[in-house]
C-alpha cells in the first residue's frame, strides 16, 4: 500500500510480498477465530489488495490466502469430530438468539452512537473529510473498514453494548489518516495573517475531542471500575468465607468467583444473554453441575441467570440460605 501511495509501480520483491500477505492471512484467522466478527475486517484487506503495487497484488493475495488457510486449520484442530458441535456454537446459537430478540437497525444505531464513543465518531467524521478533500489514498483503507463495520454493527442480532468495540481501530486510523493529510497542508488565518500550518487546527481539534473523549471514557468509567471494583471484593469476601479452597461456585459474576480464587463449572463459564436466548443456559444445566461439582454456593448478580426459566424456584427448594450483598443474591447450601 505504502509503495502504490507514493507513485511507485514495479511491486514489492517476492519475499517481503509473501511475508506481508501471508502474515495477514495468519493474524486475520487468528481474529476471526477469536470472535468471528473479526471477518469485517475482510473489507480493508481487500482494498489493501487492490492498492498493492502493480506485480505484487496476486502475490500478497495468494499468500495471505495461504496464511489464513493454515492458521485456520490449526485453529479447528480441537473441533475434529465434533463438527455439529462447533457449529452450533458459532453459528446456530447467535442466529437462534438474534432470532429471539430481534431489536432492530434504530436500537443497534443508538447503540453505536453511545455518549463515550460519540467524541472518537466525530472526530472520525470530520478528519475523513479533510483525508478525502486532501486527497489521501491512505484513507480509504481506514473508512473502507469503518464502513463494514457501522454496516456490520447496524444488522448484528442481539447487538449488546460491548459489540460497539467493532468500530473502535477504523474510526481510530481515520482519524490518525486525517490528522495527517493535515499535516501536509497549509492555510491562511484572518486574524494573524501568516501562514500556519493546518497540522496545527487539527492539533486543537484533536486536543479538545480528546478531553471530551478523556471526561467521558477516562474520568466517568474509571468511576465506574472503582465502582464495580468494590462491589466485586464485597461479593468475593463471602464467597471465600463460605466456601473451602478448591470448591465450586456458580455464578453470573465470574470475575467476582476469581476474586475469591475460586472455580465456575465448565459447562457454566459462559452466561451470556445469548445463551439464556438460545435456551442453552437451562435449570436442568444449572442443575447437573451443581450436583456434578458439588457446588455449595450460587451467586445471582447481573440479572442474567434470574432470567432463566424455573432457576430461582429450584435455588429456593435446595438451597435453602439465603444473604444479600446489595442487589446480589447468594444461595447456600446449609440451612
Amino acid at each position: 500500500l505504502a509503495a502504490r501511495v507514493r507513485g511507485r509501480r514495479d511491486g514489492w520483491p517476492v519475499a517481503p510480498a509473501a511475508l506481508l500477505g501471508g502474515g495477514s492471512g495468519v493474524l486475520f484467522a487468528l481474529g476471526a477465530g477469536s470472535k468471528l466478527s473479526g471477518l469485517i475486517v475482510a473489507a480493508p484487506i481487500m482494498v489493501v489488495v487492490e492498492l498493492g503495487a502493480r506485480g505484487s497484488r496476486w502475490r500478497i493475495a495468494g499468500a495471505f490466502g495461504v496464511g489464513a488457510a493454515a492458521a485456520t486449520a490449526v485453529i479447528l484442530i480441537p473441533a475434529v469430530g465434533h463438527w455439529s458441535a462447533a457449529y452450533s456454537q458459532l453459528v446456530t446459537l447467535h442466529l437462534n438468539a438474534g432470532a429471539q430478540s430481534h431489536r432492530g437497525v434504530a436500537n443497534n444505531w443508538q447503540l453505536i452512537l453511545y455518549q463515550p464513543e460519540r467524541a472518537l465518531e466525530m472526530l472520525a467524521v470530520v478528519l475523513a473529510a479533510v483525508a478525502v478533500v486532501g486527497p489521501v489514498r491512505a484513507v480509504l483503507v481506514p473508512v473502507a473498514w469503518g464502513i463494514a463495520a457501522v454496516g456490520a454493527t447496524l444488522v448484528y442480532q442481539p447487538l449488546f453494548l460491548h459489540h460497539v468495540v467493532f468500530v473502535i481501530p477504523a474510526l481510530a486510523l481515520v482519524a490518525g489518516v486525517g490528522v495527517h493529510a493535515l499535516a501536509r497542508r497549509r492555510v491562511p488565518t484572518v486574524a494573524v495573517r501568516v501562514q500556519l500550518p493546518a497540522f496545527a487546527f487539527g492539533a486543537i481539534a484533536v486536543a479538545v475531542f480528546v478531553a471530551v473523549g478523556a471526561f467521558q471514557v477516562g474520568h466517568r468509567q474509571a468511576q465506574q471500575a472503582i465502582r464495580a471494583g468494590a462491589h466485586n471484593a464485597a461479593i468475593a469476601s463471602v464467597i471465600r468465607s463460605e466456601t473451602a479452597t478448591g470448591a465450586y461456585v456458580i455464578s453470573d459474576n465470574q470475575f467476582a468467583v476469581a476474586l475469591a480464587n475460586r472455580d465456575v463449572p465448565p459447562s457454566l463459564v459462559d452466561t451470556s444473554g445469548a445463551q439464556i436466548l438460545d435456551q442453552l443456559m437451562t435449570t436442568d444445566a444449572v442443575e447437573r453441575a451443581a450436583r456434578r461439582y458439588q457446588v455449595p454456593l450460587v451467586v445471582l448478580d447481573s440479572g442474567r441467570l434470574k432470567r432463566v426459566p424455573g432457576l430461582l424456584a429450584w435455588l429456593k427448594s435446595h438451597y435453602p440460605a439465603a444473604e444479600s450483598v446489595g442487589e446480589t443474591t447468594i444461595f447456600e447450601v446449609k440451612s
